[in-house]
């Protein structure tokens, strides 16, 4: 009876273990992955590719991801956020941001993209950790993360942190 019962448990772990490997790589996929297409029957809408602003000093590598998020919703939410931005309202831009940041808080872009509007907003020490966090998520990433240094780099010179800012600069041009 007692090896019933361990084949019968070894049997229920392992199933769990393939659906929890299944579901964490069907949330967050790795670059490499290839998907198989949709069913015939589920209309997908394709993902739409949003430019990264770009800085002279910080050109676009080409190890950059290609497109922000393969959501809809992210999407949607970064749209309205570029809206809002364009009309100067920093305040609600930043809310669709963090409401696309719980939707993919794993997404380094979206939070190079916070990182940015606290910038913008004078939100220093912030602005520092969400680049510190976009780079912990940017992988092989060397654009992305050359331009989160640069964020770091502005938002230390602006808390009076020189030695760091200049740290946080040689940093952003040995990725560049």
């Amino acid at each position: 009876m007692t090896a019933y019962l361990r084949f019968t448990a070894l049997t229920v772990v392992l199933l769990l273990q393939a659906c929890a490997t299944n579901t964490v790589s069907q949330r967050y996929p790795s670059p490499e992955v290839k998907r198989a297409p949709p069913s015939p029957s589920v209309e997908r809408v394709p993902p739409r590719t949003v430019p990264m602003p770009s800085t002279p000093s910080t050109p676009a590598a080409p190890s950059e991801p290609a497109r922000v998020s393969d959501s809809p919703a992210v999407i949607a939410l970064l749209d309205r956020a570029e809206t809002q931005h364009q009309s100067h309202d920093v305040d609600a831009a930043a809310v669709s941001l963090e409401r696309a940041l719980r939707i993919e808080p794993r997404n380094p872009l979206l939070w190079q993209r916070m990182a940015n509007l606290r910038l913008e907003q004078g939100q220093w020490d912030q602005a520092v950790q969400m680049a510190a966090r976009s780079n912990s998520y940017a992988g092989r990433y060397s654009g992305l993360r050359a331009r989160n240094w640069q964020i770091i780099a502005t938002a230390r010179r602006a808390l009076g942190d020189d030695q760091g800012a200049a740290d946080a600069e040689l940093k952003a041009r040995q990725l560049e």
